[in-house]
């Protein structure tokens, strides 16, 4: 993500799905999550499905969306980087 910064992109969303909001959320990734809400003020999103299936506790910075939020996301934007 750092690179994609450096290069002048503007991070506007972390959408998070599946397990993907068990490492999110995992108190030794939190503050490496804070920082990139607060360096680039982008909106971390945690998917309302997965949340549920996963019992997931929802912290600052995180927010709880569904996928049309990322579909939102999308469209607005430029490219769009996914990592499954």
């Amino acid at each position: 993500m750092a690179a994609a910064i450096e290069q002048g992109h503007t991070v506007r969303q972390c959408f998070f799905q599946g397990a993907g909001v068990i490492t999110a959320t995992d108190t030794e990734n939190l503050s490496t999550w804070q920082r990139v809400a607060n360096e680039t003020g982008a909106e971390l999103l945690l998917c309302s499905q997965a949340v549920e299936e996963h019992k997931v506790e929802t912290l600052e910075p995180f927010a709880i969306g569904g996928l049309g939020a990322l579909v939102e996301a999308a469209v607005r934007s430029d490219r769009v980087v996914s990592f499954v």
